[in-house]
């Protein structure tokens, strides 16, 4: 081959092969942040979507049960010509303070058997961004459930977020093996000490039928549970005959009855130390607090409220304690104690719950401001660089609002 005839690129020709390849290694490289950008947005959304619908499910399978018990509600019956609910709340007949739960009143003076308000089974707390919550947050003295105090550091509840107890039976107890009242002890066919029953002396009792339940404390003999005044009660006798046929049931209220309290608070992010998450944290029985759902900002509660007159009303915590609108109170024989927050929490019905989920991370897109709205009729509006009410930074991360809605089976009419 003659040399002559062989050439190589000129320089034109080079600038030009360099310059498509640069088209191409940006286009190829556009195309890869593109995906990746895409991909991680997915990623961050399928995380808020998870995690939210984890949570609405869990809250609304729980919050569902509130005040419920074996067989009865407690205000399904009409009221009589008087006002007065026909269907009774579950009879205390406890003496001793000690045995009672804390969120349980205490027994009148003179001593007698009292009623247990059905509104204690339900109780919330309205919190502004300040840390004040109105009615006032349950402390040691009077609930078992006492969440943690209100900042900006690792373990305190979050600013600006409700918080909401709720208290049911959880199990379906055991049948009575005979005839049970008055003075006769409570033989239930099995050992009261073993599964499933389990109880010890001192624990609190329940026994119900489809119209009335009593509670009283027990003292332990073999299948048979005492209720003897020395066991710890106002009297020694049950009030009504409990019968087989009619499948009268057992329950060891100290243990099954659960107090469930939800709130928001703060924690270490395990993946980057020195940073906080936002989730909401479920407390059962004066147990410690487990995190429910990781990348909670926003918990809020609605209450929705069937007063005396059959008015419905949508209220927060500090009107249901407070009744500004001097609602009839609902038709249920009892007087609250001195202290007690207001006639209005038997009437509650239901609970509306928005929750705003977040993205643990920041990333991509989710840099315009975000709105959110509980009560669909104030905005409140963050900014990407804004601080939160708990401290955080809004940052640039995706968020969605879930709600839940869950009638109250037990407490409706």
């Amino acid at each position: 081959m003659n040399r002559s005839n062989i050439r190589g690129f000129t320089l034109i020709e080079l600038m030009i092969g360099l310059t498509l390849g640069l088209f191409v290694v940006g286009g190829v490289i556009a195309m890869f942040m593109t995906s990746s950008t895409t991909a991680m947005n997915q990623q961050r959304l399928s995380q808020v979507l998870e995690n939210g619908r984890y949570g609405v499910q869990v809250l609304a399978d729980e919050l569902r049960k509130t005040g419920s018990q074996y067989c009865a509600s407690y205000a399904n019956a009409l009221p009589a010509d008087s006002g007065v609910n026909l269907l009774r709340a579950p009879l205390i007949r406890v003496a001793n303070t000690a045995s009672l739960q804390k969120w349980m009143p205490t027994p009148p003076t003179p001593a007698k058997p009292y009623m247990l308000d059905p509104g204690r089974f339900v109780r919330g707390s309205d919190c502004d961004n300040g840390g004040t919550c109105r009615p006032a947050l349950a402390t040691a003295s009077n609930d078992i459930n006492v969440v943690p105090a209100s900042g900006t550091g690792d373990g305190n509840r979050v600013l600006g977020t409700d918080v909401l107890t709720v208290r049911y039976l959880a199990t379906d107890g055991v049948s009575i093996a005979a005839n049970a009242g008055g003075a006769t002890e409570v033989d239930v066919g099995l050992n009261v000490s073993g599964a499933p029953l389990e109880f010890s002396d001192g624990q609190m009792a329940m026994i119900a039928n489809c119209s009335s339940a009593e509670i009283f404390s027990v003292g332990t003999a073999g299948t048979k549970l005492r209720h003897r005044v020395d066991e710890g009660n106002l009297v020694g006798t049950l009030g009504d005959a409990y019968t087989v046929a009619g499948d009268s049931r057992v329950f060891n209220f100290s243990r099954d009855f659960r107090s469930v309290t939800y709130y928001v608070g703060l924690r270490e992010d395990n993946l980057n130390p020195g940073q906080l998450i936002s989730s909401l944290f479920r407390i059962e029985n004066g147990g410690d607090a487990e995190e429910l759902i990781e990348g909670v900002e926003r918990f809020d509660v609605t209450h929705i409220v069937l007063d005396g007159r059959g008015g419905t009303h949508y209220l927060n915590a500090n009107q249901v304690a407070t009744n500004p609108g001097a609602l009839a109170c609902p038709p249920v024989a009892m007087t609250p104690p001195a202290g007690d927050p207001g006639c209005l929490w038997r009437g509650v019905q239901a609970v509306d719950v928005s929750i705003l989920v977040v993205s643990t991370r920041s990333g991509p897109r989710g840099d315009e401001a975000f709105r959110y709205s509980p009560d669909g009729d104030t905005v409140q509006s963050y900014a990407t660089n804004a601080t939160l009410p708990s401290g955080l930074s809004a940052g640039n991360r995706l968020r969605r609002e879930f709600r839940v809605y869950a009638g109250f089976r037990n407490l409706s009419r």
